[in-house]
């Protein structure tokens, strides 16, 4: 399971809350340019933000659980829509993020023993894999912001 997302301008924001089925050509079209992967890594990041295995938080606690539920068919997921104000909290939130702290909450067995996916944690992933997909996943909240977009997310 990898978390995808995509940058949603007004006019699309406005379609996938009329519609939201529109929400899978956004995800997996060719209109999906400025996307976000961060792999695995997502619920580790989470974990780290939020310090919960699955609740989400305001701020930066929402970068990767949070959002508004979307029910459409054929989306893995579900996909969830966050809109621009939110965004915007998020990125706040995410810029506000001290990389030593974030660092300091990492412990291997402890993910692994909360079962924070994929569950087979070590020593060196937080350098060599979450930082990475973090600082990826705050500058695509960054970007999304300073756009006024909204973001929507899918863990496929």
């Amino acid at each position: 399971m990898s978390l995808v997302g995509c940058r949603v301008g007004r006019a699309d924001y406005e379609a996938v809350l009329a519609d939201a089925r529109r929400a899978q050509a956004l995800l997996h079209g060719d209109a999906a340019g400025a996307g976000l992967d961060v792999d695995k890594a997502w619920h580790g990041i989470h974990y780290l933000l939020t310090g919960s295995e699955w609740e989400a938080g305001p701020g930066a606690g929402a970068a990767v659980l949070g959002g508004e539920v979307l029910v459409a068919e054929g989306v893995d997921g579900p996909p969830r829509l966050l809109g621009p104000a939110v965004v915007r909290e998020v990125a706040a939130g995410l810029a506000a993020v001290d990389v030593a702290w974030l660092r300091d909450r990492f412990d291997a067995e402890e993910l692994t023993g909360a079962g924070i996916y994929p569950a087979v944690w070590d020593d060196e992933d937080f350098d060599g894999y979450l930082l990475p997909h973090f600082e990826e996943l705050r500058e695509f909240y960054r970007a999304a912001a300073a756009q006024g977009e909204a973001v929507l997310l899918v863990i496929s």
